[in-house]
């Protein structure tokens, strides 16, 4: 591995005021004077005034945005205590997002759409820069000011985005000075301490901390030697400094970095970890270990009618992975993978001014954007299976690896059209060009002797013009009515462990329709929305697992999805609020025969599950002088969905939340559970047998686990 805790702390912490930091409140752009005095403390209290989406790349409030969007505000995420995204995910109609042990593999699946090895179908952002792999997407949700989840295509957001997209925007820091520590202790040993502080460190330049260490021990335990396997350890940092070079421009700079030291992955046979949860029997227990690094500079320059902005940024992470291959108490088989990646991107883009739309004569204005991305990845995998005398007589070592550079070109631009402030009419494109070399290694030493050593060199171009069409009539402030059409591109690669025919996999492409409703009532007491979609693939990629090549992207040809998404909040009154959200979802591969030859025609899309839905309340009142309580409660339900295209094995699931305090003057406290009736559920798991299709190997999801977490503020 080539980062460190060390390395990683001393990076994010020890820079100081001088650091660059992430800061960035939509990745792009500000309203002029906006945001130095946005944070506040942030009580249990869930305020959803002026709650914000940049599904255009502006800011502005999403019952204007013709699009399914979910956004879970940083005082929601931290009433409901979460602090992940697969948490946080749950409030989201239509997503399902897979998560093994390690934390590298969380695989979002937005309608069906979703990849499980190779590039995400669903790109996450962090204040504006697009993570390129699952490997540096699944980030503490702290000191943020919002989640946006974005479904659908995103021709601004553009490159692999065919499901949507999940935008991590980081509070930003203030002007005044606020410090505040939160300690969390819990069973199966948690420990979570979150320190944050905000203010400035000199004339005009604002900085802001946010730093996590958590801990916990495993939820599985290896009967074989009594020990827990999915433990978990981290420490997390982030440092942003906000100035302004001059009245109409805006700096930000900012660094993030975790170092993640994790146990092995806890899988075994699906029909004994039903029987018996979180209990596996293996002779081998691996690790699970991931670092991140990443500094990036966003700049904005306000105009009378145009603004510009610049962003920059690098991404470097590293992975390294053992497991036990057989999963099994003999000593058959090992498995060691390693990853690097380093990424370069840079945004330009141009746009009307925010708050200045272009007039365009009678009562039509137009608001326009236009950009480019560029982005260079360099990356290095290995995967290597250990052959072991528990299995074989004479030991073996099957091994892969490969360089893989990757360089793109996007090129996009949106232009609306408002008519007499009720009729909106939206036209995007985007062009995507992208070049792809790989050089793979493949190796065989059988009784240490080499006996093969293959090389071969790849390399492809893809290239694919996406265009977006949107429509929509505002009936007044309360009620708006949209459709919309767009195109959404992927391109093709190489994987690095696939059978030999299935080494390069073709791009894939789809269009998604949607018409959907927003309604508030009573100055947005009550809000909800309606989605209805409809999405036609081309030779979608879909993740395969193999043995003993592990998993790969194959191409699955045409498929459909179609569904239904319904949300709806409402102040009931004064210190309750309810909360609901239902996703309908009809998926269906027209025609594939997978690597068991198994005609999977007709079947569902693995990991869409046929419903997904969520219900729940917060109450809060006065104890007394300036002492207040809450208590939560959430009930989250995922529908049957499967593990693969072959249909033969599925699950479903129902989680019960609860949490309670109490808050005064600047300290809380809070009592929680999460899972409380104890729900036994096997969220993944696939197939690693190549002569039994029936055989599945699994995780099974979080236990109950309970706790409390103290807080104060300074």
């Amino acid at each position: 591995m080539k980062a460190t805790n060390r390395t990683i702390l001393s990076a994010a912490l020890a820079l100081g005021p001088t650091a660059l930091p992430a800061t960035a409140q939509d990745g792009g752009g500000l309203p002029r004077g906006a945001g130095e005095d946005q944070l506040q403390d942030q009580p249990p209290t869930v305020d959803l005034g002026d709650v914000l989406v940049t599904a255009r790349k502006r800011e502005e409030a999403p019952r204007n945005v013709p699009a399914s969007t979910t956004v879970v505000t940083g005082s929601e995420l931290e009433a409901a205590g979460i602090t992940s995204l697969s948490d946080a995910a749950i409030f989201v109609p239509n997503l399902r997002l897979t998560e093994f042990t390690a934390r590298r593999l969380s695989l979002p699946f937005l309608r069906g759409v979703g990849s499980g090895v190779g590039e995400p179908a669903v790109t996450t952002y962090v204040d504006g820069v697009p993570q390129l792999t699952t490997g540096s997407t699944n980030l503490p949700l702290i000191g943020l000011e919002r989640v946006e989840f974005l479904r659908g295509p995103q021709a601004l957001y553009g490159r692999n985005s065919l499901g949507g997209v999940i935008h991590l925007v980081s509070a930003r820091p203030t002007r005044e000075r606020q410090a505040r520590a939160d300690l969390t202790l819990g069973d199966h040993g948690r420990q979570e301490l979150e320190l944050s502080w905000s203010g400035p460190v000199g004339e005009d330049v604002l900085f802001r901390f946010d730093g996590l260490y958590e801990a916990r021990d495993g939820y599985t335990r290896n009967d074989f030697t009594g020990d827990d396997v999915d433990e978990r350890r981290s420490f997390f940092g982030r440092e942003q400094v906000l100035l302004r070079p001059t009245e109409r421009s805006e700096l930000r700079l900012g660094i993030y970095g975790q170092s993640a030291r994790d146990g092995g992955f806890a899988l075994y046979d699906l029909p004994t970890l039903r029987a018996r949860p979180h209990h596996i029997n293996q002779d081998f227990e691996g690790v699970a270990e991931r670092d991140v690094l990443s500094p990036f500079v966003t700049w904005t320059r306000y105009g009378d009618s145009v603004d510009f902005t610049a962003i920059t940024s690098y991404t470097d992470w590293d992975l390294l992975e053992t497991s036990d291959f057989d999963f099994t108490a003999i000593d058959g088989v090992r498995r060691r993978t390693e990853e690097s990646q380093r990424h370069f991107n840079e945004e330009l883009r141009l746009s009307s001014a925010e708050e200045e739309p272009v007039a365009l004569g009678g009562r039509a204005t137009l608001e326009w954007l236009a950009g480019v991305h560029v982005f260079v990845a360099d990356s290095e995998r290995s995967a290597a299976n250990e052959f072991r005398p528990g299995l074989f007589p004479v030991p073996a070592l099957d091994a892969s690896r490969g360089e893989f550079e990757d360089l793109g070109l996007g090129v996009f631009g949106q232009a609306t059209v408002t008519i007499d402030e009720r009729l909106e009419l939206a036209l995007g494109l985007r062009y995507d060009d992208e070049s792809k070399e790989a050089g793979l290694r493949h190796t065989l030493e059988v009784g240490g002797f080499p006996v093969s050593d293959d090389t071969t060199a790849l390399d492809d171009d893809f290239g694919q013009a996406s265009p977006s069409f949107s429509a929509a009539w505002h009936f007044d402030d309360e009620t708006m009515a949209y459709a919309s059409a767009a195109k959404a591109y992927k391109a093709g690669g190489f994987n690095l462990t696939a059978p030999p025919d299935r080494v390069a996999f073709g791009p894939e492409q789809s269009w998604t329709y949607e018409v959907g409703l927003r309604k508030s009532w009573d100055e947005e007491r009550v809000t909800a929305s309606a989605a209805a979609f409809h999405i036609d693939w081309e030779d979608m990629q879909l993740s395969q697992f193999e043995f003993p090549y592990g998993g790969f992207v194959d191409n699955v040809g045409a498929s459909t999805s179609q569904g239904l998404e319904l949300e709806v909040t409402a102040r009931v009154r004064p210190g309750l609020r309810v909360f609901s959200g239902l996703g309908l979802l009809d998926t269906e591969i027209d025609q594939f025969v997978d690597s068991f030859s198994l005609d999977d025609s007709g079947n569902d899309l693995p990991f869409a599950p046929d419903q997904t839905w969520h219900v729940g309340a917060q109450l809060e009142g006065d104890v007394s002088g300036r002492t207040r309580w809450f208590a939560r409660a959430e009930i989250v339900g995922v529908g049957d969905f499967f593990y693969d295209a072959s249909n033969l094995e599925g699950d479903s699931f129902e989680l019960v939340n609860l949490r309670a305090g109490v808050e005064r003057g600047d300290w809380r406290l809070a009592l929680w559970v999460r899972n409380a009736f104890d729900e036994e559920y096997v969220p993944v798991a696939f197939q690693p047998d190549p002569t039994d299709p029936t055989a599945f190997v699994g995780e099974n999801g979080a236990p109950r686990t309970l706790g409390v977490s103290f807080g104060m503020s300074f």
